[in-house]
């Protein structure tokens, strides 16, 4: 009976689409990928971690790019954790998830104030172009100026996270309305290639969707 009790205890079954981290006496010690897994009598499970896909798509941002306009605009990025490094985001990372999507937001503005009110002219253009019903009327030039843009925001974002154990799926900044400045609106502009001061918005967690 004692060894039927061990061995139920040593069988684990980990979901599809998770991990489970392991540890020993307070320490980490391995990972448990989806399955039935064997443990140790001194090793217990101390977390389990979504390593599935999930989109996240920021709070609407407004953003400065001259002394008479702004741009408002939201971001979508897709994320998730490597199975084999998730432990990295959870051991060396507080509250990593939250912590990405408030990177997102920071990378975001950054990239905005360097971009240019053309930028967003181009990006107008790309749209209403997509969806014309004349093929020939598509404007590839802007269309690929946004992919560009959409790619170095990637980049800069898997940059930043690698370390946790995080891949970087694709991001896109969508949306995009350029606004005058409205009477009575106090924004500093602090000039620069296209830059300005920008309006820093947490993230909604019951905006994440994980799919």
């Amino acid at each position: 009976m004692l060894g039927l009790i061990l061995a139920q205890r040593s069988v684990h079954p980990t979901k599809e689409g998770y991990v489970d981290l392991v540890e020993s006496f307070g320490k980490y010690i391995h990972t448990l990928y989806p399955g039935l897994n064997l443990l140790m009598p001194w090793e217990k499970v101390s977390r389990r971690l979504n390593t599935q896909e999930t989109t996240w798509t920021c709070p609407q941002q407004r953003v400065p790019t001259s002394r008479e306009q702004n741009v408002q605009l939201t971001a979508t990025i897709s994320y998730q954790l490597l199975p084999e490094d998730a432990h990295l985001a959870a051991l060396t990372v507080q509250n990593w998830e939250g912590n990405l999507q408030t990177l997102f937001v920071g990378t975001v503005q950054s990239l905005v104030n360097e971009l240019t009110p053309g930028d967003f002219i181009a990006w107008t253009q790309s749209v209403y172009t997509r969806a014309a019903s004349d093929a020939s009327s598509f404007n590839p030039t802007a269309a690929t100026r946004w992919d560009r843009i959409n790619s170095t925001l990637s980049r800069r974002m898997q940059d930043q996270v690698a370390a946790w154990g995080v891949q970087v799926n694709w991001v896109r900044i969508q949306d995009i309305t350029l606004l005058p400045h409205t009477p009575g609106e106090h924004t500093a502009f602090m000039g620069g290639a296209s830059g300005g001061t920008t309006q820093m918005m947490q993230p909604d967690p019951a905006l994440v969707q994980t799919v």
